[in-house]
Parts: structure tokens; sequence; C-alpha cells
């Protein structure tokens, strides 16, 4: 069922085929998700312990399809905030959540008008194919020896290694920066938790 999912995040289109009918339906999917990391949900915790056998987890992480998981741009590992954490942010007279919406937004609005006067169409980083993406991401050389060392290291899929460069694309024009640098790459790799699943 969740593979199902797959043409619609990459092509943007949506397919339905009934009998002798074909009908095509424009969508662009934002596919927000969240899983537990074993069934029981404790795998990786550091206060309690996991109950579930390797199989099990094996299992778990099975229903997730690797091309799936290719079309996914950011994924993260969330652990739970501890309560000093949180207790210690508020007796400090701030939010836990970090910083501000109003200064993200202004970043995102900023880069927003960077892809549109650079970009080919005015895409957005995410909607542009192959090519158009080549053309923007002028990659520093030591941010590419880092990608492509992640490539082999990590086995990452062609479209996998794509996405680091969309992903890494998107974290330099949020930043001001005319190209890519090491550390967006690095950021963006941080994104891809998931290619392996131990």
């Amino acid at each position: 069922m969740l593979d199902q999912l797959r043409q619609p995040l990459e092509e943007g289109d949506l397919w339905i085929s009934r009998a002798r009918h074909r009908c095509r339906f424009p969508c662009r999917v934002l596919l927000v998700a969240a899983t537990n990391p074993c069934p029981c949900g404790w795998y990786g915790d550091i206060t309690e312990s996991c109950r579930c056998g390797e199989a099990q987890r094996r299992r778990h992480w099975g229903r997730l399809s690797g091309p799936l998981l290719d079309r996914i741009d950011l994924q993260v590992v969330m652990r739970r905030a501890e309560a000093s954490e949180l207790g210690g942010a508020y007796r400090e007279g701030r939010s836990a959540g970090g910083e501000g919406s109003a200064p993200v937004a202004e970043r995102v609005a900023q880069a927003r008008r960077r892809m549109v006067e650079r970009n080919p169409d005015g895409l957005p980083n995410g909607q542009l194919d192959g090519q158009g993406l080549a053309e923007v991401v002028t990659p520093e050389p030591d941010a590419l020896d880092l990608w492509e060392r992640a490539l082999r290291q990590r086995r990452l899929s062609a479209r996998g290694a794509e996405r680091v460069l969309r992903v890494a694309r998107t974290i330099s024009d949020l930043a001001d920066q005319a190209r890519v640098t090491r550390k967006a790459i690095a950021e963006a790799l941080g994104y891809r938790s998931f290619d392996r699943v131990d």
C-alpha cells in the first residue's frame, strides 16, 4: 500500500486506471510520516530497553521499501526530550523549540526568491529535473569529494544521491551561499537516516 505513493512523490501526478479509462490528476505531495524504531518503540532509547528481537525489527522496517525511502528527502531520527531539557528551557524564559517562526519564514522567503531568479523556469529546487539540478548545484570541490565518498560508503542509489544534492542546494540557499558547501552536503547526508537501517 505505501509503495503506491512512489509515483505521486516522484512525478507529481496520480494516475487512476479503471476499465478502459485512465485519468491523470496533478498533485504535489507533502508527505510527513512517522514510525517507531521497532514494534515496542524503545530501540535506541538510552533509558529503556528494547524488547524486540532482530527479526522483529527487520520485519518492522521491511514494510518501508528502499524505493519509497529514496523518495523521502528529509529523514530524521528523533529522540525523546528529557524533562531536564524542557524544564531548563522554560526556567530560562525561552521556548524549548529554539528559533522563532518569523526569522525562519523570512529566511525561507529569501531562499525562494533566489531559486526563482536562478533556476530554470523559476522552479524550486525540489521540482527541477536532473539537468536543471546539475546546472544549479555548483558544489565546491571538497563538497563534491564528500558527496562521492558518501555514495561509495553508504551505497546510495542514484535517486538517493540526487536527493542529497537537492537538499544540499536548498540548505546553501537558506544560508545565502552561491555554491553548495561541504557543510551543506554533510547536513543533507545527515537527513538520510534510513538509507541503511541496521
